[in-house]
Order: C-alpha cells, then sequence, then structure tokens
C-alpha cells in the first residue's frame, strides 16, 4: 500500500470520527450551549472534507483508468508522497499570494482604500491559515522524510550496543 493510500485512509477515518463527534455534541445534553453548538460546524466540516478528499480519490481513480485504457502509465499528481506535499504546498502557496497581491494590490490605491481595508479584514483570517497550512506541511513532510533515517538509525544502534555487550559478556 502506498504512502498517499495510507494518508487518504487515515484522513477518511478522521472525517468519520469529527462527523461522529459533532453528531454526538448535538444529542447529548451538554451543560453548555456554546458546546452544543460545535456539534453542526463539526458535521459540516466534516461534509466539505469528505468531499474534498473523494475529489482527490476520484483524481486518482480517473489517473488509474486513463493509464490502464491507453497501456501508458501516466505518474499522477498523487503517485508519491513527495509528489503530493509539492503540490499541496505549492496550491497553498498560490492561494495564500493571490490573497495578499489582491489586498496589496487594491489597497495601494487612494480611492479604493476603504475597499482594501474591508478587504484584509476578510482575507486576513485566510492569509494567516493558509501561511499556517504551508509550514505545517512542510514540518509533516520534514519529519516523515526523517523518520524512517532516525528509526534505522536507533534501530543499528541499540543493535551495535547490544552485540558488543554480548561480546564483551562472553569474553569474561
Amino acid at each position: 500500500m502506498s504512502d498517499v493510500a495510507v494518508l487518504i485512509a487515515f484522513i477518511y477515518a478522521l472525517i468519520a470520527f469529527s462527523y461522529s463527534l459533532g453528531s454526538l455534541f448535538q444529542a447529548l445534553p451538554l451543560p453548555r450551549p456554546e458546546w452544543k453548538a460545535y456539534g453542526p460546524m463539526l458535521m459540516w466540516d466534516s461534509t466539505v472534507s469528505l468531499f474534498a478528499i473523494s475529489s482527490i480519490s476520484a483524481v486518482q481513480l480517473l489517473m488509474n483508468w486513463l493509464s490502464n485504457s491507453l497501456n501508458e502509465t501516466f505518474p499522477g499528481p498523487f503517485s508519491s508522497s513527495t509528489a503530493s506535499f509539492a503540490l499541496i504546498i505549492s496550491q497553498l502557496a498560490l492561494v495564500d499570494t493571490t490573497l495578499i497581491l489582491i489586498v496589496a494590490g487594491v489597497s495601494s490605491t487612494v480611492l479604493l482604500e476603504p475597499v482594501g481595508e474591508a478587504l484584509s479584514r476578510m482575507f486576513g483570517p485566510a492569509i494567516f491559515w493558509a501561511t499556517t497550512a504551508i509550514i505545517l506541511w512542510t514540518i509533516i513532510q520534514i519529519v516523515i522524510s526523517l523518520f524512517p533515517r532516525i528509526w534505522l538509525w536507533s534501530y543499528v544502534s541499540c543493535h551495535t550496543i547490544r552485540g558488543a555487550d554480548r561480546i564483551r559478556g562472553s569474553l569474561s
């Protein structure tokens, strides 16, 4: 099973958990009404997330079907984890840059300064979350690329130490 398939399956599990949590928040008699208000929000967010991840899966299935019907292999956008991370980070950077340029372009003219102020208030949180997502995906990519090396290093170093202890124990 590829890395991307495991990641998509994990996302499906998180979506099901958040939807169940949202329905649980709605069904239980919670003591605070603000807790109960999270129920519909969690259910809506999980529905949108399910649509987004299903569209990614649909692109994967379409690429597989097309490559099988033409007897060619196409390296799809989600064929490896490196290509997936590069695609996600480039899309997030495009969104972030576009929002910043829209706000800066409108704010630079004197006549449209009030519109620029309104746009900066509207797009400010989106720019923040896009930048945060870029940083988070970069950290995830670094951890995923370093984890096999660290795991191998710890495995080799632990077995080397145990082997040296066994040799010392047999010599004494």
